[in-house]
């Protein structure tokens, strides 16, 4: 851990000096050294699936090589236990909400969007995208909701001005912002094949059928990330570094207190096919499987990604802070909330699969 700690922060080290000797002057350069430089680092859904001990450890390390830089350079660092820390999925959500609406010209006081009541206020409304945000390990769903909206006690809104997120001249904002882990591209590919192909309707005779790939596609039984050839034939990387149920088979262990001491959690994995008592490489083998075929019955498919991904009986493991937010489930939140707001889907995952059409020369080279 230390070590590639050390690594990591001497390449983001490098990096923060490069671009301050570039952009200040020599008089600016002598003040940033006097005064030094707060920093703040954040990690999100891949570092939270961590059992709490080792990212504990971890962030105890990166903010003590963070406040003792090299000296070389004169640049002094400086954090705290609140700026370097994993953030919540709650804040991850937010941030991104309100970077979309940032970009997008929603947030501010348009005077198309303000009048004068009849007390002579102005009184401005809001035109607030929502963001579904897609990355590796999590997704955030995050919307404005109307004036007025009642919501189920067990839900709690987010007013942007109160959080101090928002400035207070801006039009008043309430928001939902909730995030389940698992639902991010690579966590929730892996989880759907390892629920899907422990299902005796799909697997026979060591064969997954999996409804969700084109007739035709074959690979062998493994979540691990999968390389597709111009030929169509594809080759799935066998280190357990690259396995897509390796955050989840981690989390759903005897040696997790979350699950040890937490029946509920360990029912969640089980629910999901994956035994806490088994070695990981076992937690993350797809039993009685060789081979997964595809066999493009798109509506099965659908069906599927419902009832194991979206509307699950049980919560996703390693989802405590979703459910306590009000949600057990994506459909849960768009039953028991609804808003008006257009709903942009955006993140790192629906990233990758852009630039893996690009590659196979499906989406033009200069798509964005």
């Amino acid at each position: 851990m230390h070590e590639g700690a050390k690594k990591l922060m001497q390449l983001l080290e490098e990096d923060t000096v490069a671009i301050l000797d570039s952009q200040l002057n020599e008089k600016q350069k002598v003040q940033v050294k006097a005064l030094g430089i707060p920093v703040m680092l954040c990690s999100t859904a891949g570092v939270r699936d961590f059992h709490e001990w080792y990212r504990d450890a971890l962030f105890v390390l990166l903010r003590h090589l963070i406040n003792n830089p090299s000296p070389a350079h004169g640049y002094k660092f400086f954090t705290n236990p609140f700026w370097t820390r994993p953030i919540t999925g709650a804040e991850e959500g937010l941030f991104a909400f309100i970077t979309l609406n940032h970009l997008s010209r929603r947030l501010g006081e348009d005077p198309a969007r303000c009048m004068i009541d009849e007390y002579g206020v102005k009184q401005c409304r809001n035109d607030l995208a929502g963001v579904v945000e897609v990355g590796g390990a999590s997704a955030q769903i995050v919307f404005p909701l109307q004036e007025g909206t009642v919501l189920p006690s067990s839900v709690r809104a987010v007013n942007l001005q109160r959080e101090r997120l928002l400035p207070e001249r801006y039009p008043s904002a309430d928001v939902v912002s909730v995030s389940f882990m698992q639902l991010g591209m690579a966590s929730s590919a892996g989880l759907f094949l390892k629920e899907l192909c422990s299902n005796d309707e799909f697997l026979q005779g060591g064969i997954c059928s999996n409804p969700c790939l084109f007739k035709g596609f074959q690979q062998s039984c493994s979540a691990g990330e999968v390389e597709v050839r111009p030929d169509g034939s594809a080759s799935v990387n066998e280190d357990v570094r690259k396995n897509r149920l390796k955050p989840l088979a981690t989390y759903c262990s005897v040696n997790n207190p979350e699950i040890s001491f937490k029946v509920t959690n360990e029912m969640q994995c089980r629910e999901n096919s994956i035994d806490p008592t088994k070695p990981l490489a076992e937690r993350m083998k797809i039993e009685n499987c060789s081979i997964i075929k595809g066999t493009g019955n798109f509506d099965k498919c659908v069906s599927q990604v419902e009832s194991i991904l979206v509307a699950p009986k049980l919560p996703l493991p390693a989802n405590i802070e979703a459910a306590s937010s009000g949600f057990e489930s994506v459909d849960q939140v768009f039953r028991f909330a609804s808003s008006t707001a257009p709903m942009i889907v955006t993140g790192g995952g629906m990233l990758a699969a852009i630039n893996t059409l690009k590659d196979h020369r499906l989406l033009r080279s200069d798509f964005s």
